[in-house]
């Protein structure tokens, strides 16, 4: 999908309302609240937990960030908590220049963390990531250059979706 247009969000819905599977899911929304891209999942987290109260669980927001160095704690202690539920996962991703700006859907979970190059467990049983920046060799959260403005329309898509997926 492609956030450019105000609209998108309505494939995102439809992906969404064919993959999510319970009335209770859980979002884990990865991300910093320090740094412009990486902050995507929290600024998502924030917005569902406003919106979807009482419909969904939210862990992830810009008060609480979940890192991804902090994954396999909180998804331990998420699968305790809710062990029927649904754990669908968004972050922030790098890769190829001509993706940037592009939101991808999978029907499995996400390494967290390996666009800076760190080698965790997959986590989640569905995935929404953006395209925030492009995958270099020897990417560090330091060289990750953002256009805020990208960053601020990829949250509002993927929120807007979800919404309209939880919702309908």
């Amino acid at each position: 999908f492609n956030s450019s247009s105000y609209l998108e969000f309505y494939p995102i819905s439809d992906c969404l309302k064919q993959l999510i599977n319970n009335n209770y899911p859980v979002f884990v929304c990865f991300g910093s609240a320090l740094m412009t891209g990486d902050n995507l999942g929290p600024k998502i987290g924030h917005i569902l937990q406003q919106k979807l109260k009482g419909k969904c669980y939210v862990y992830g927001t810009l008060k609480a960030t979940i890192t991804a160095k902090e994954a396999d704690v909180v998804t331990n202690l998420i699968k305790v908590l809710h062990p029927k539920s649904q754990i669908i996962v968004i972050d922030a991703a790098l890769g190829h220049i001509n993706d940037i700006g592009l939101i991808k859907i999978f029907n499995d979970g996400i390494k967290p963390g390996l666009g800076v190059n760190k080698n965790l467990k997959k986590v989640g049983d569905v995935s929404i990531i953006a395209i925030i920046g492009e995958k270099l060799e020897f990417n560090s959260n330091n060289n990750i250059i953002n256009n805020e403005n990208l960053i601020e329309n990829l949250c509002n898509t993927i929120s807007n979706g979800i919404i309209q997926a939880i919702n309908n």
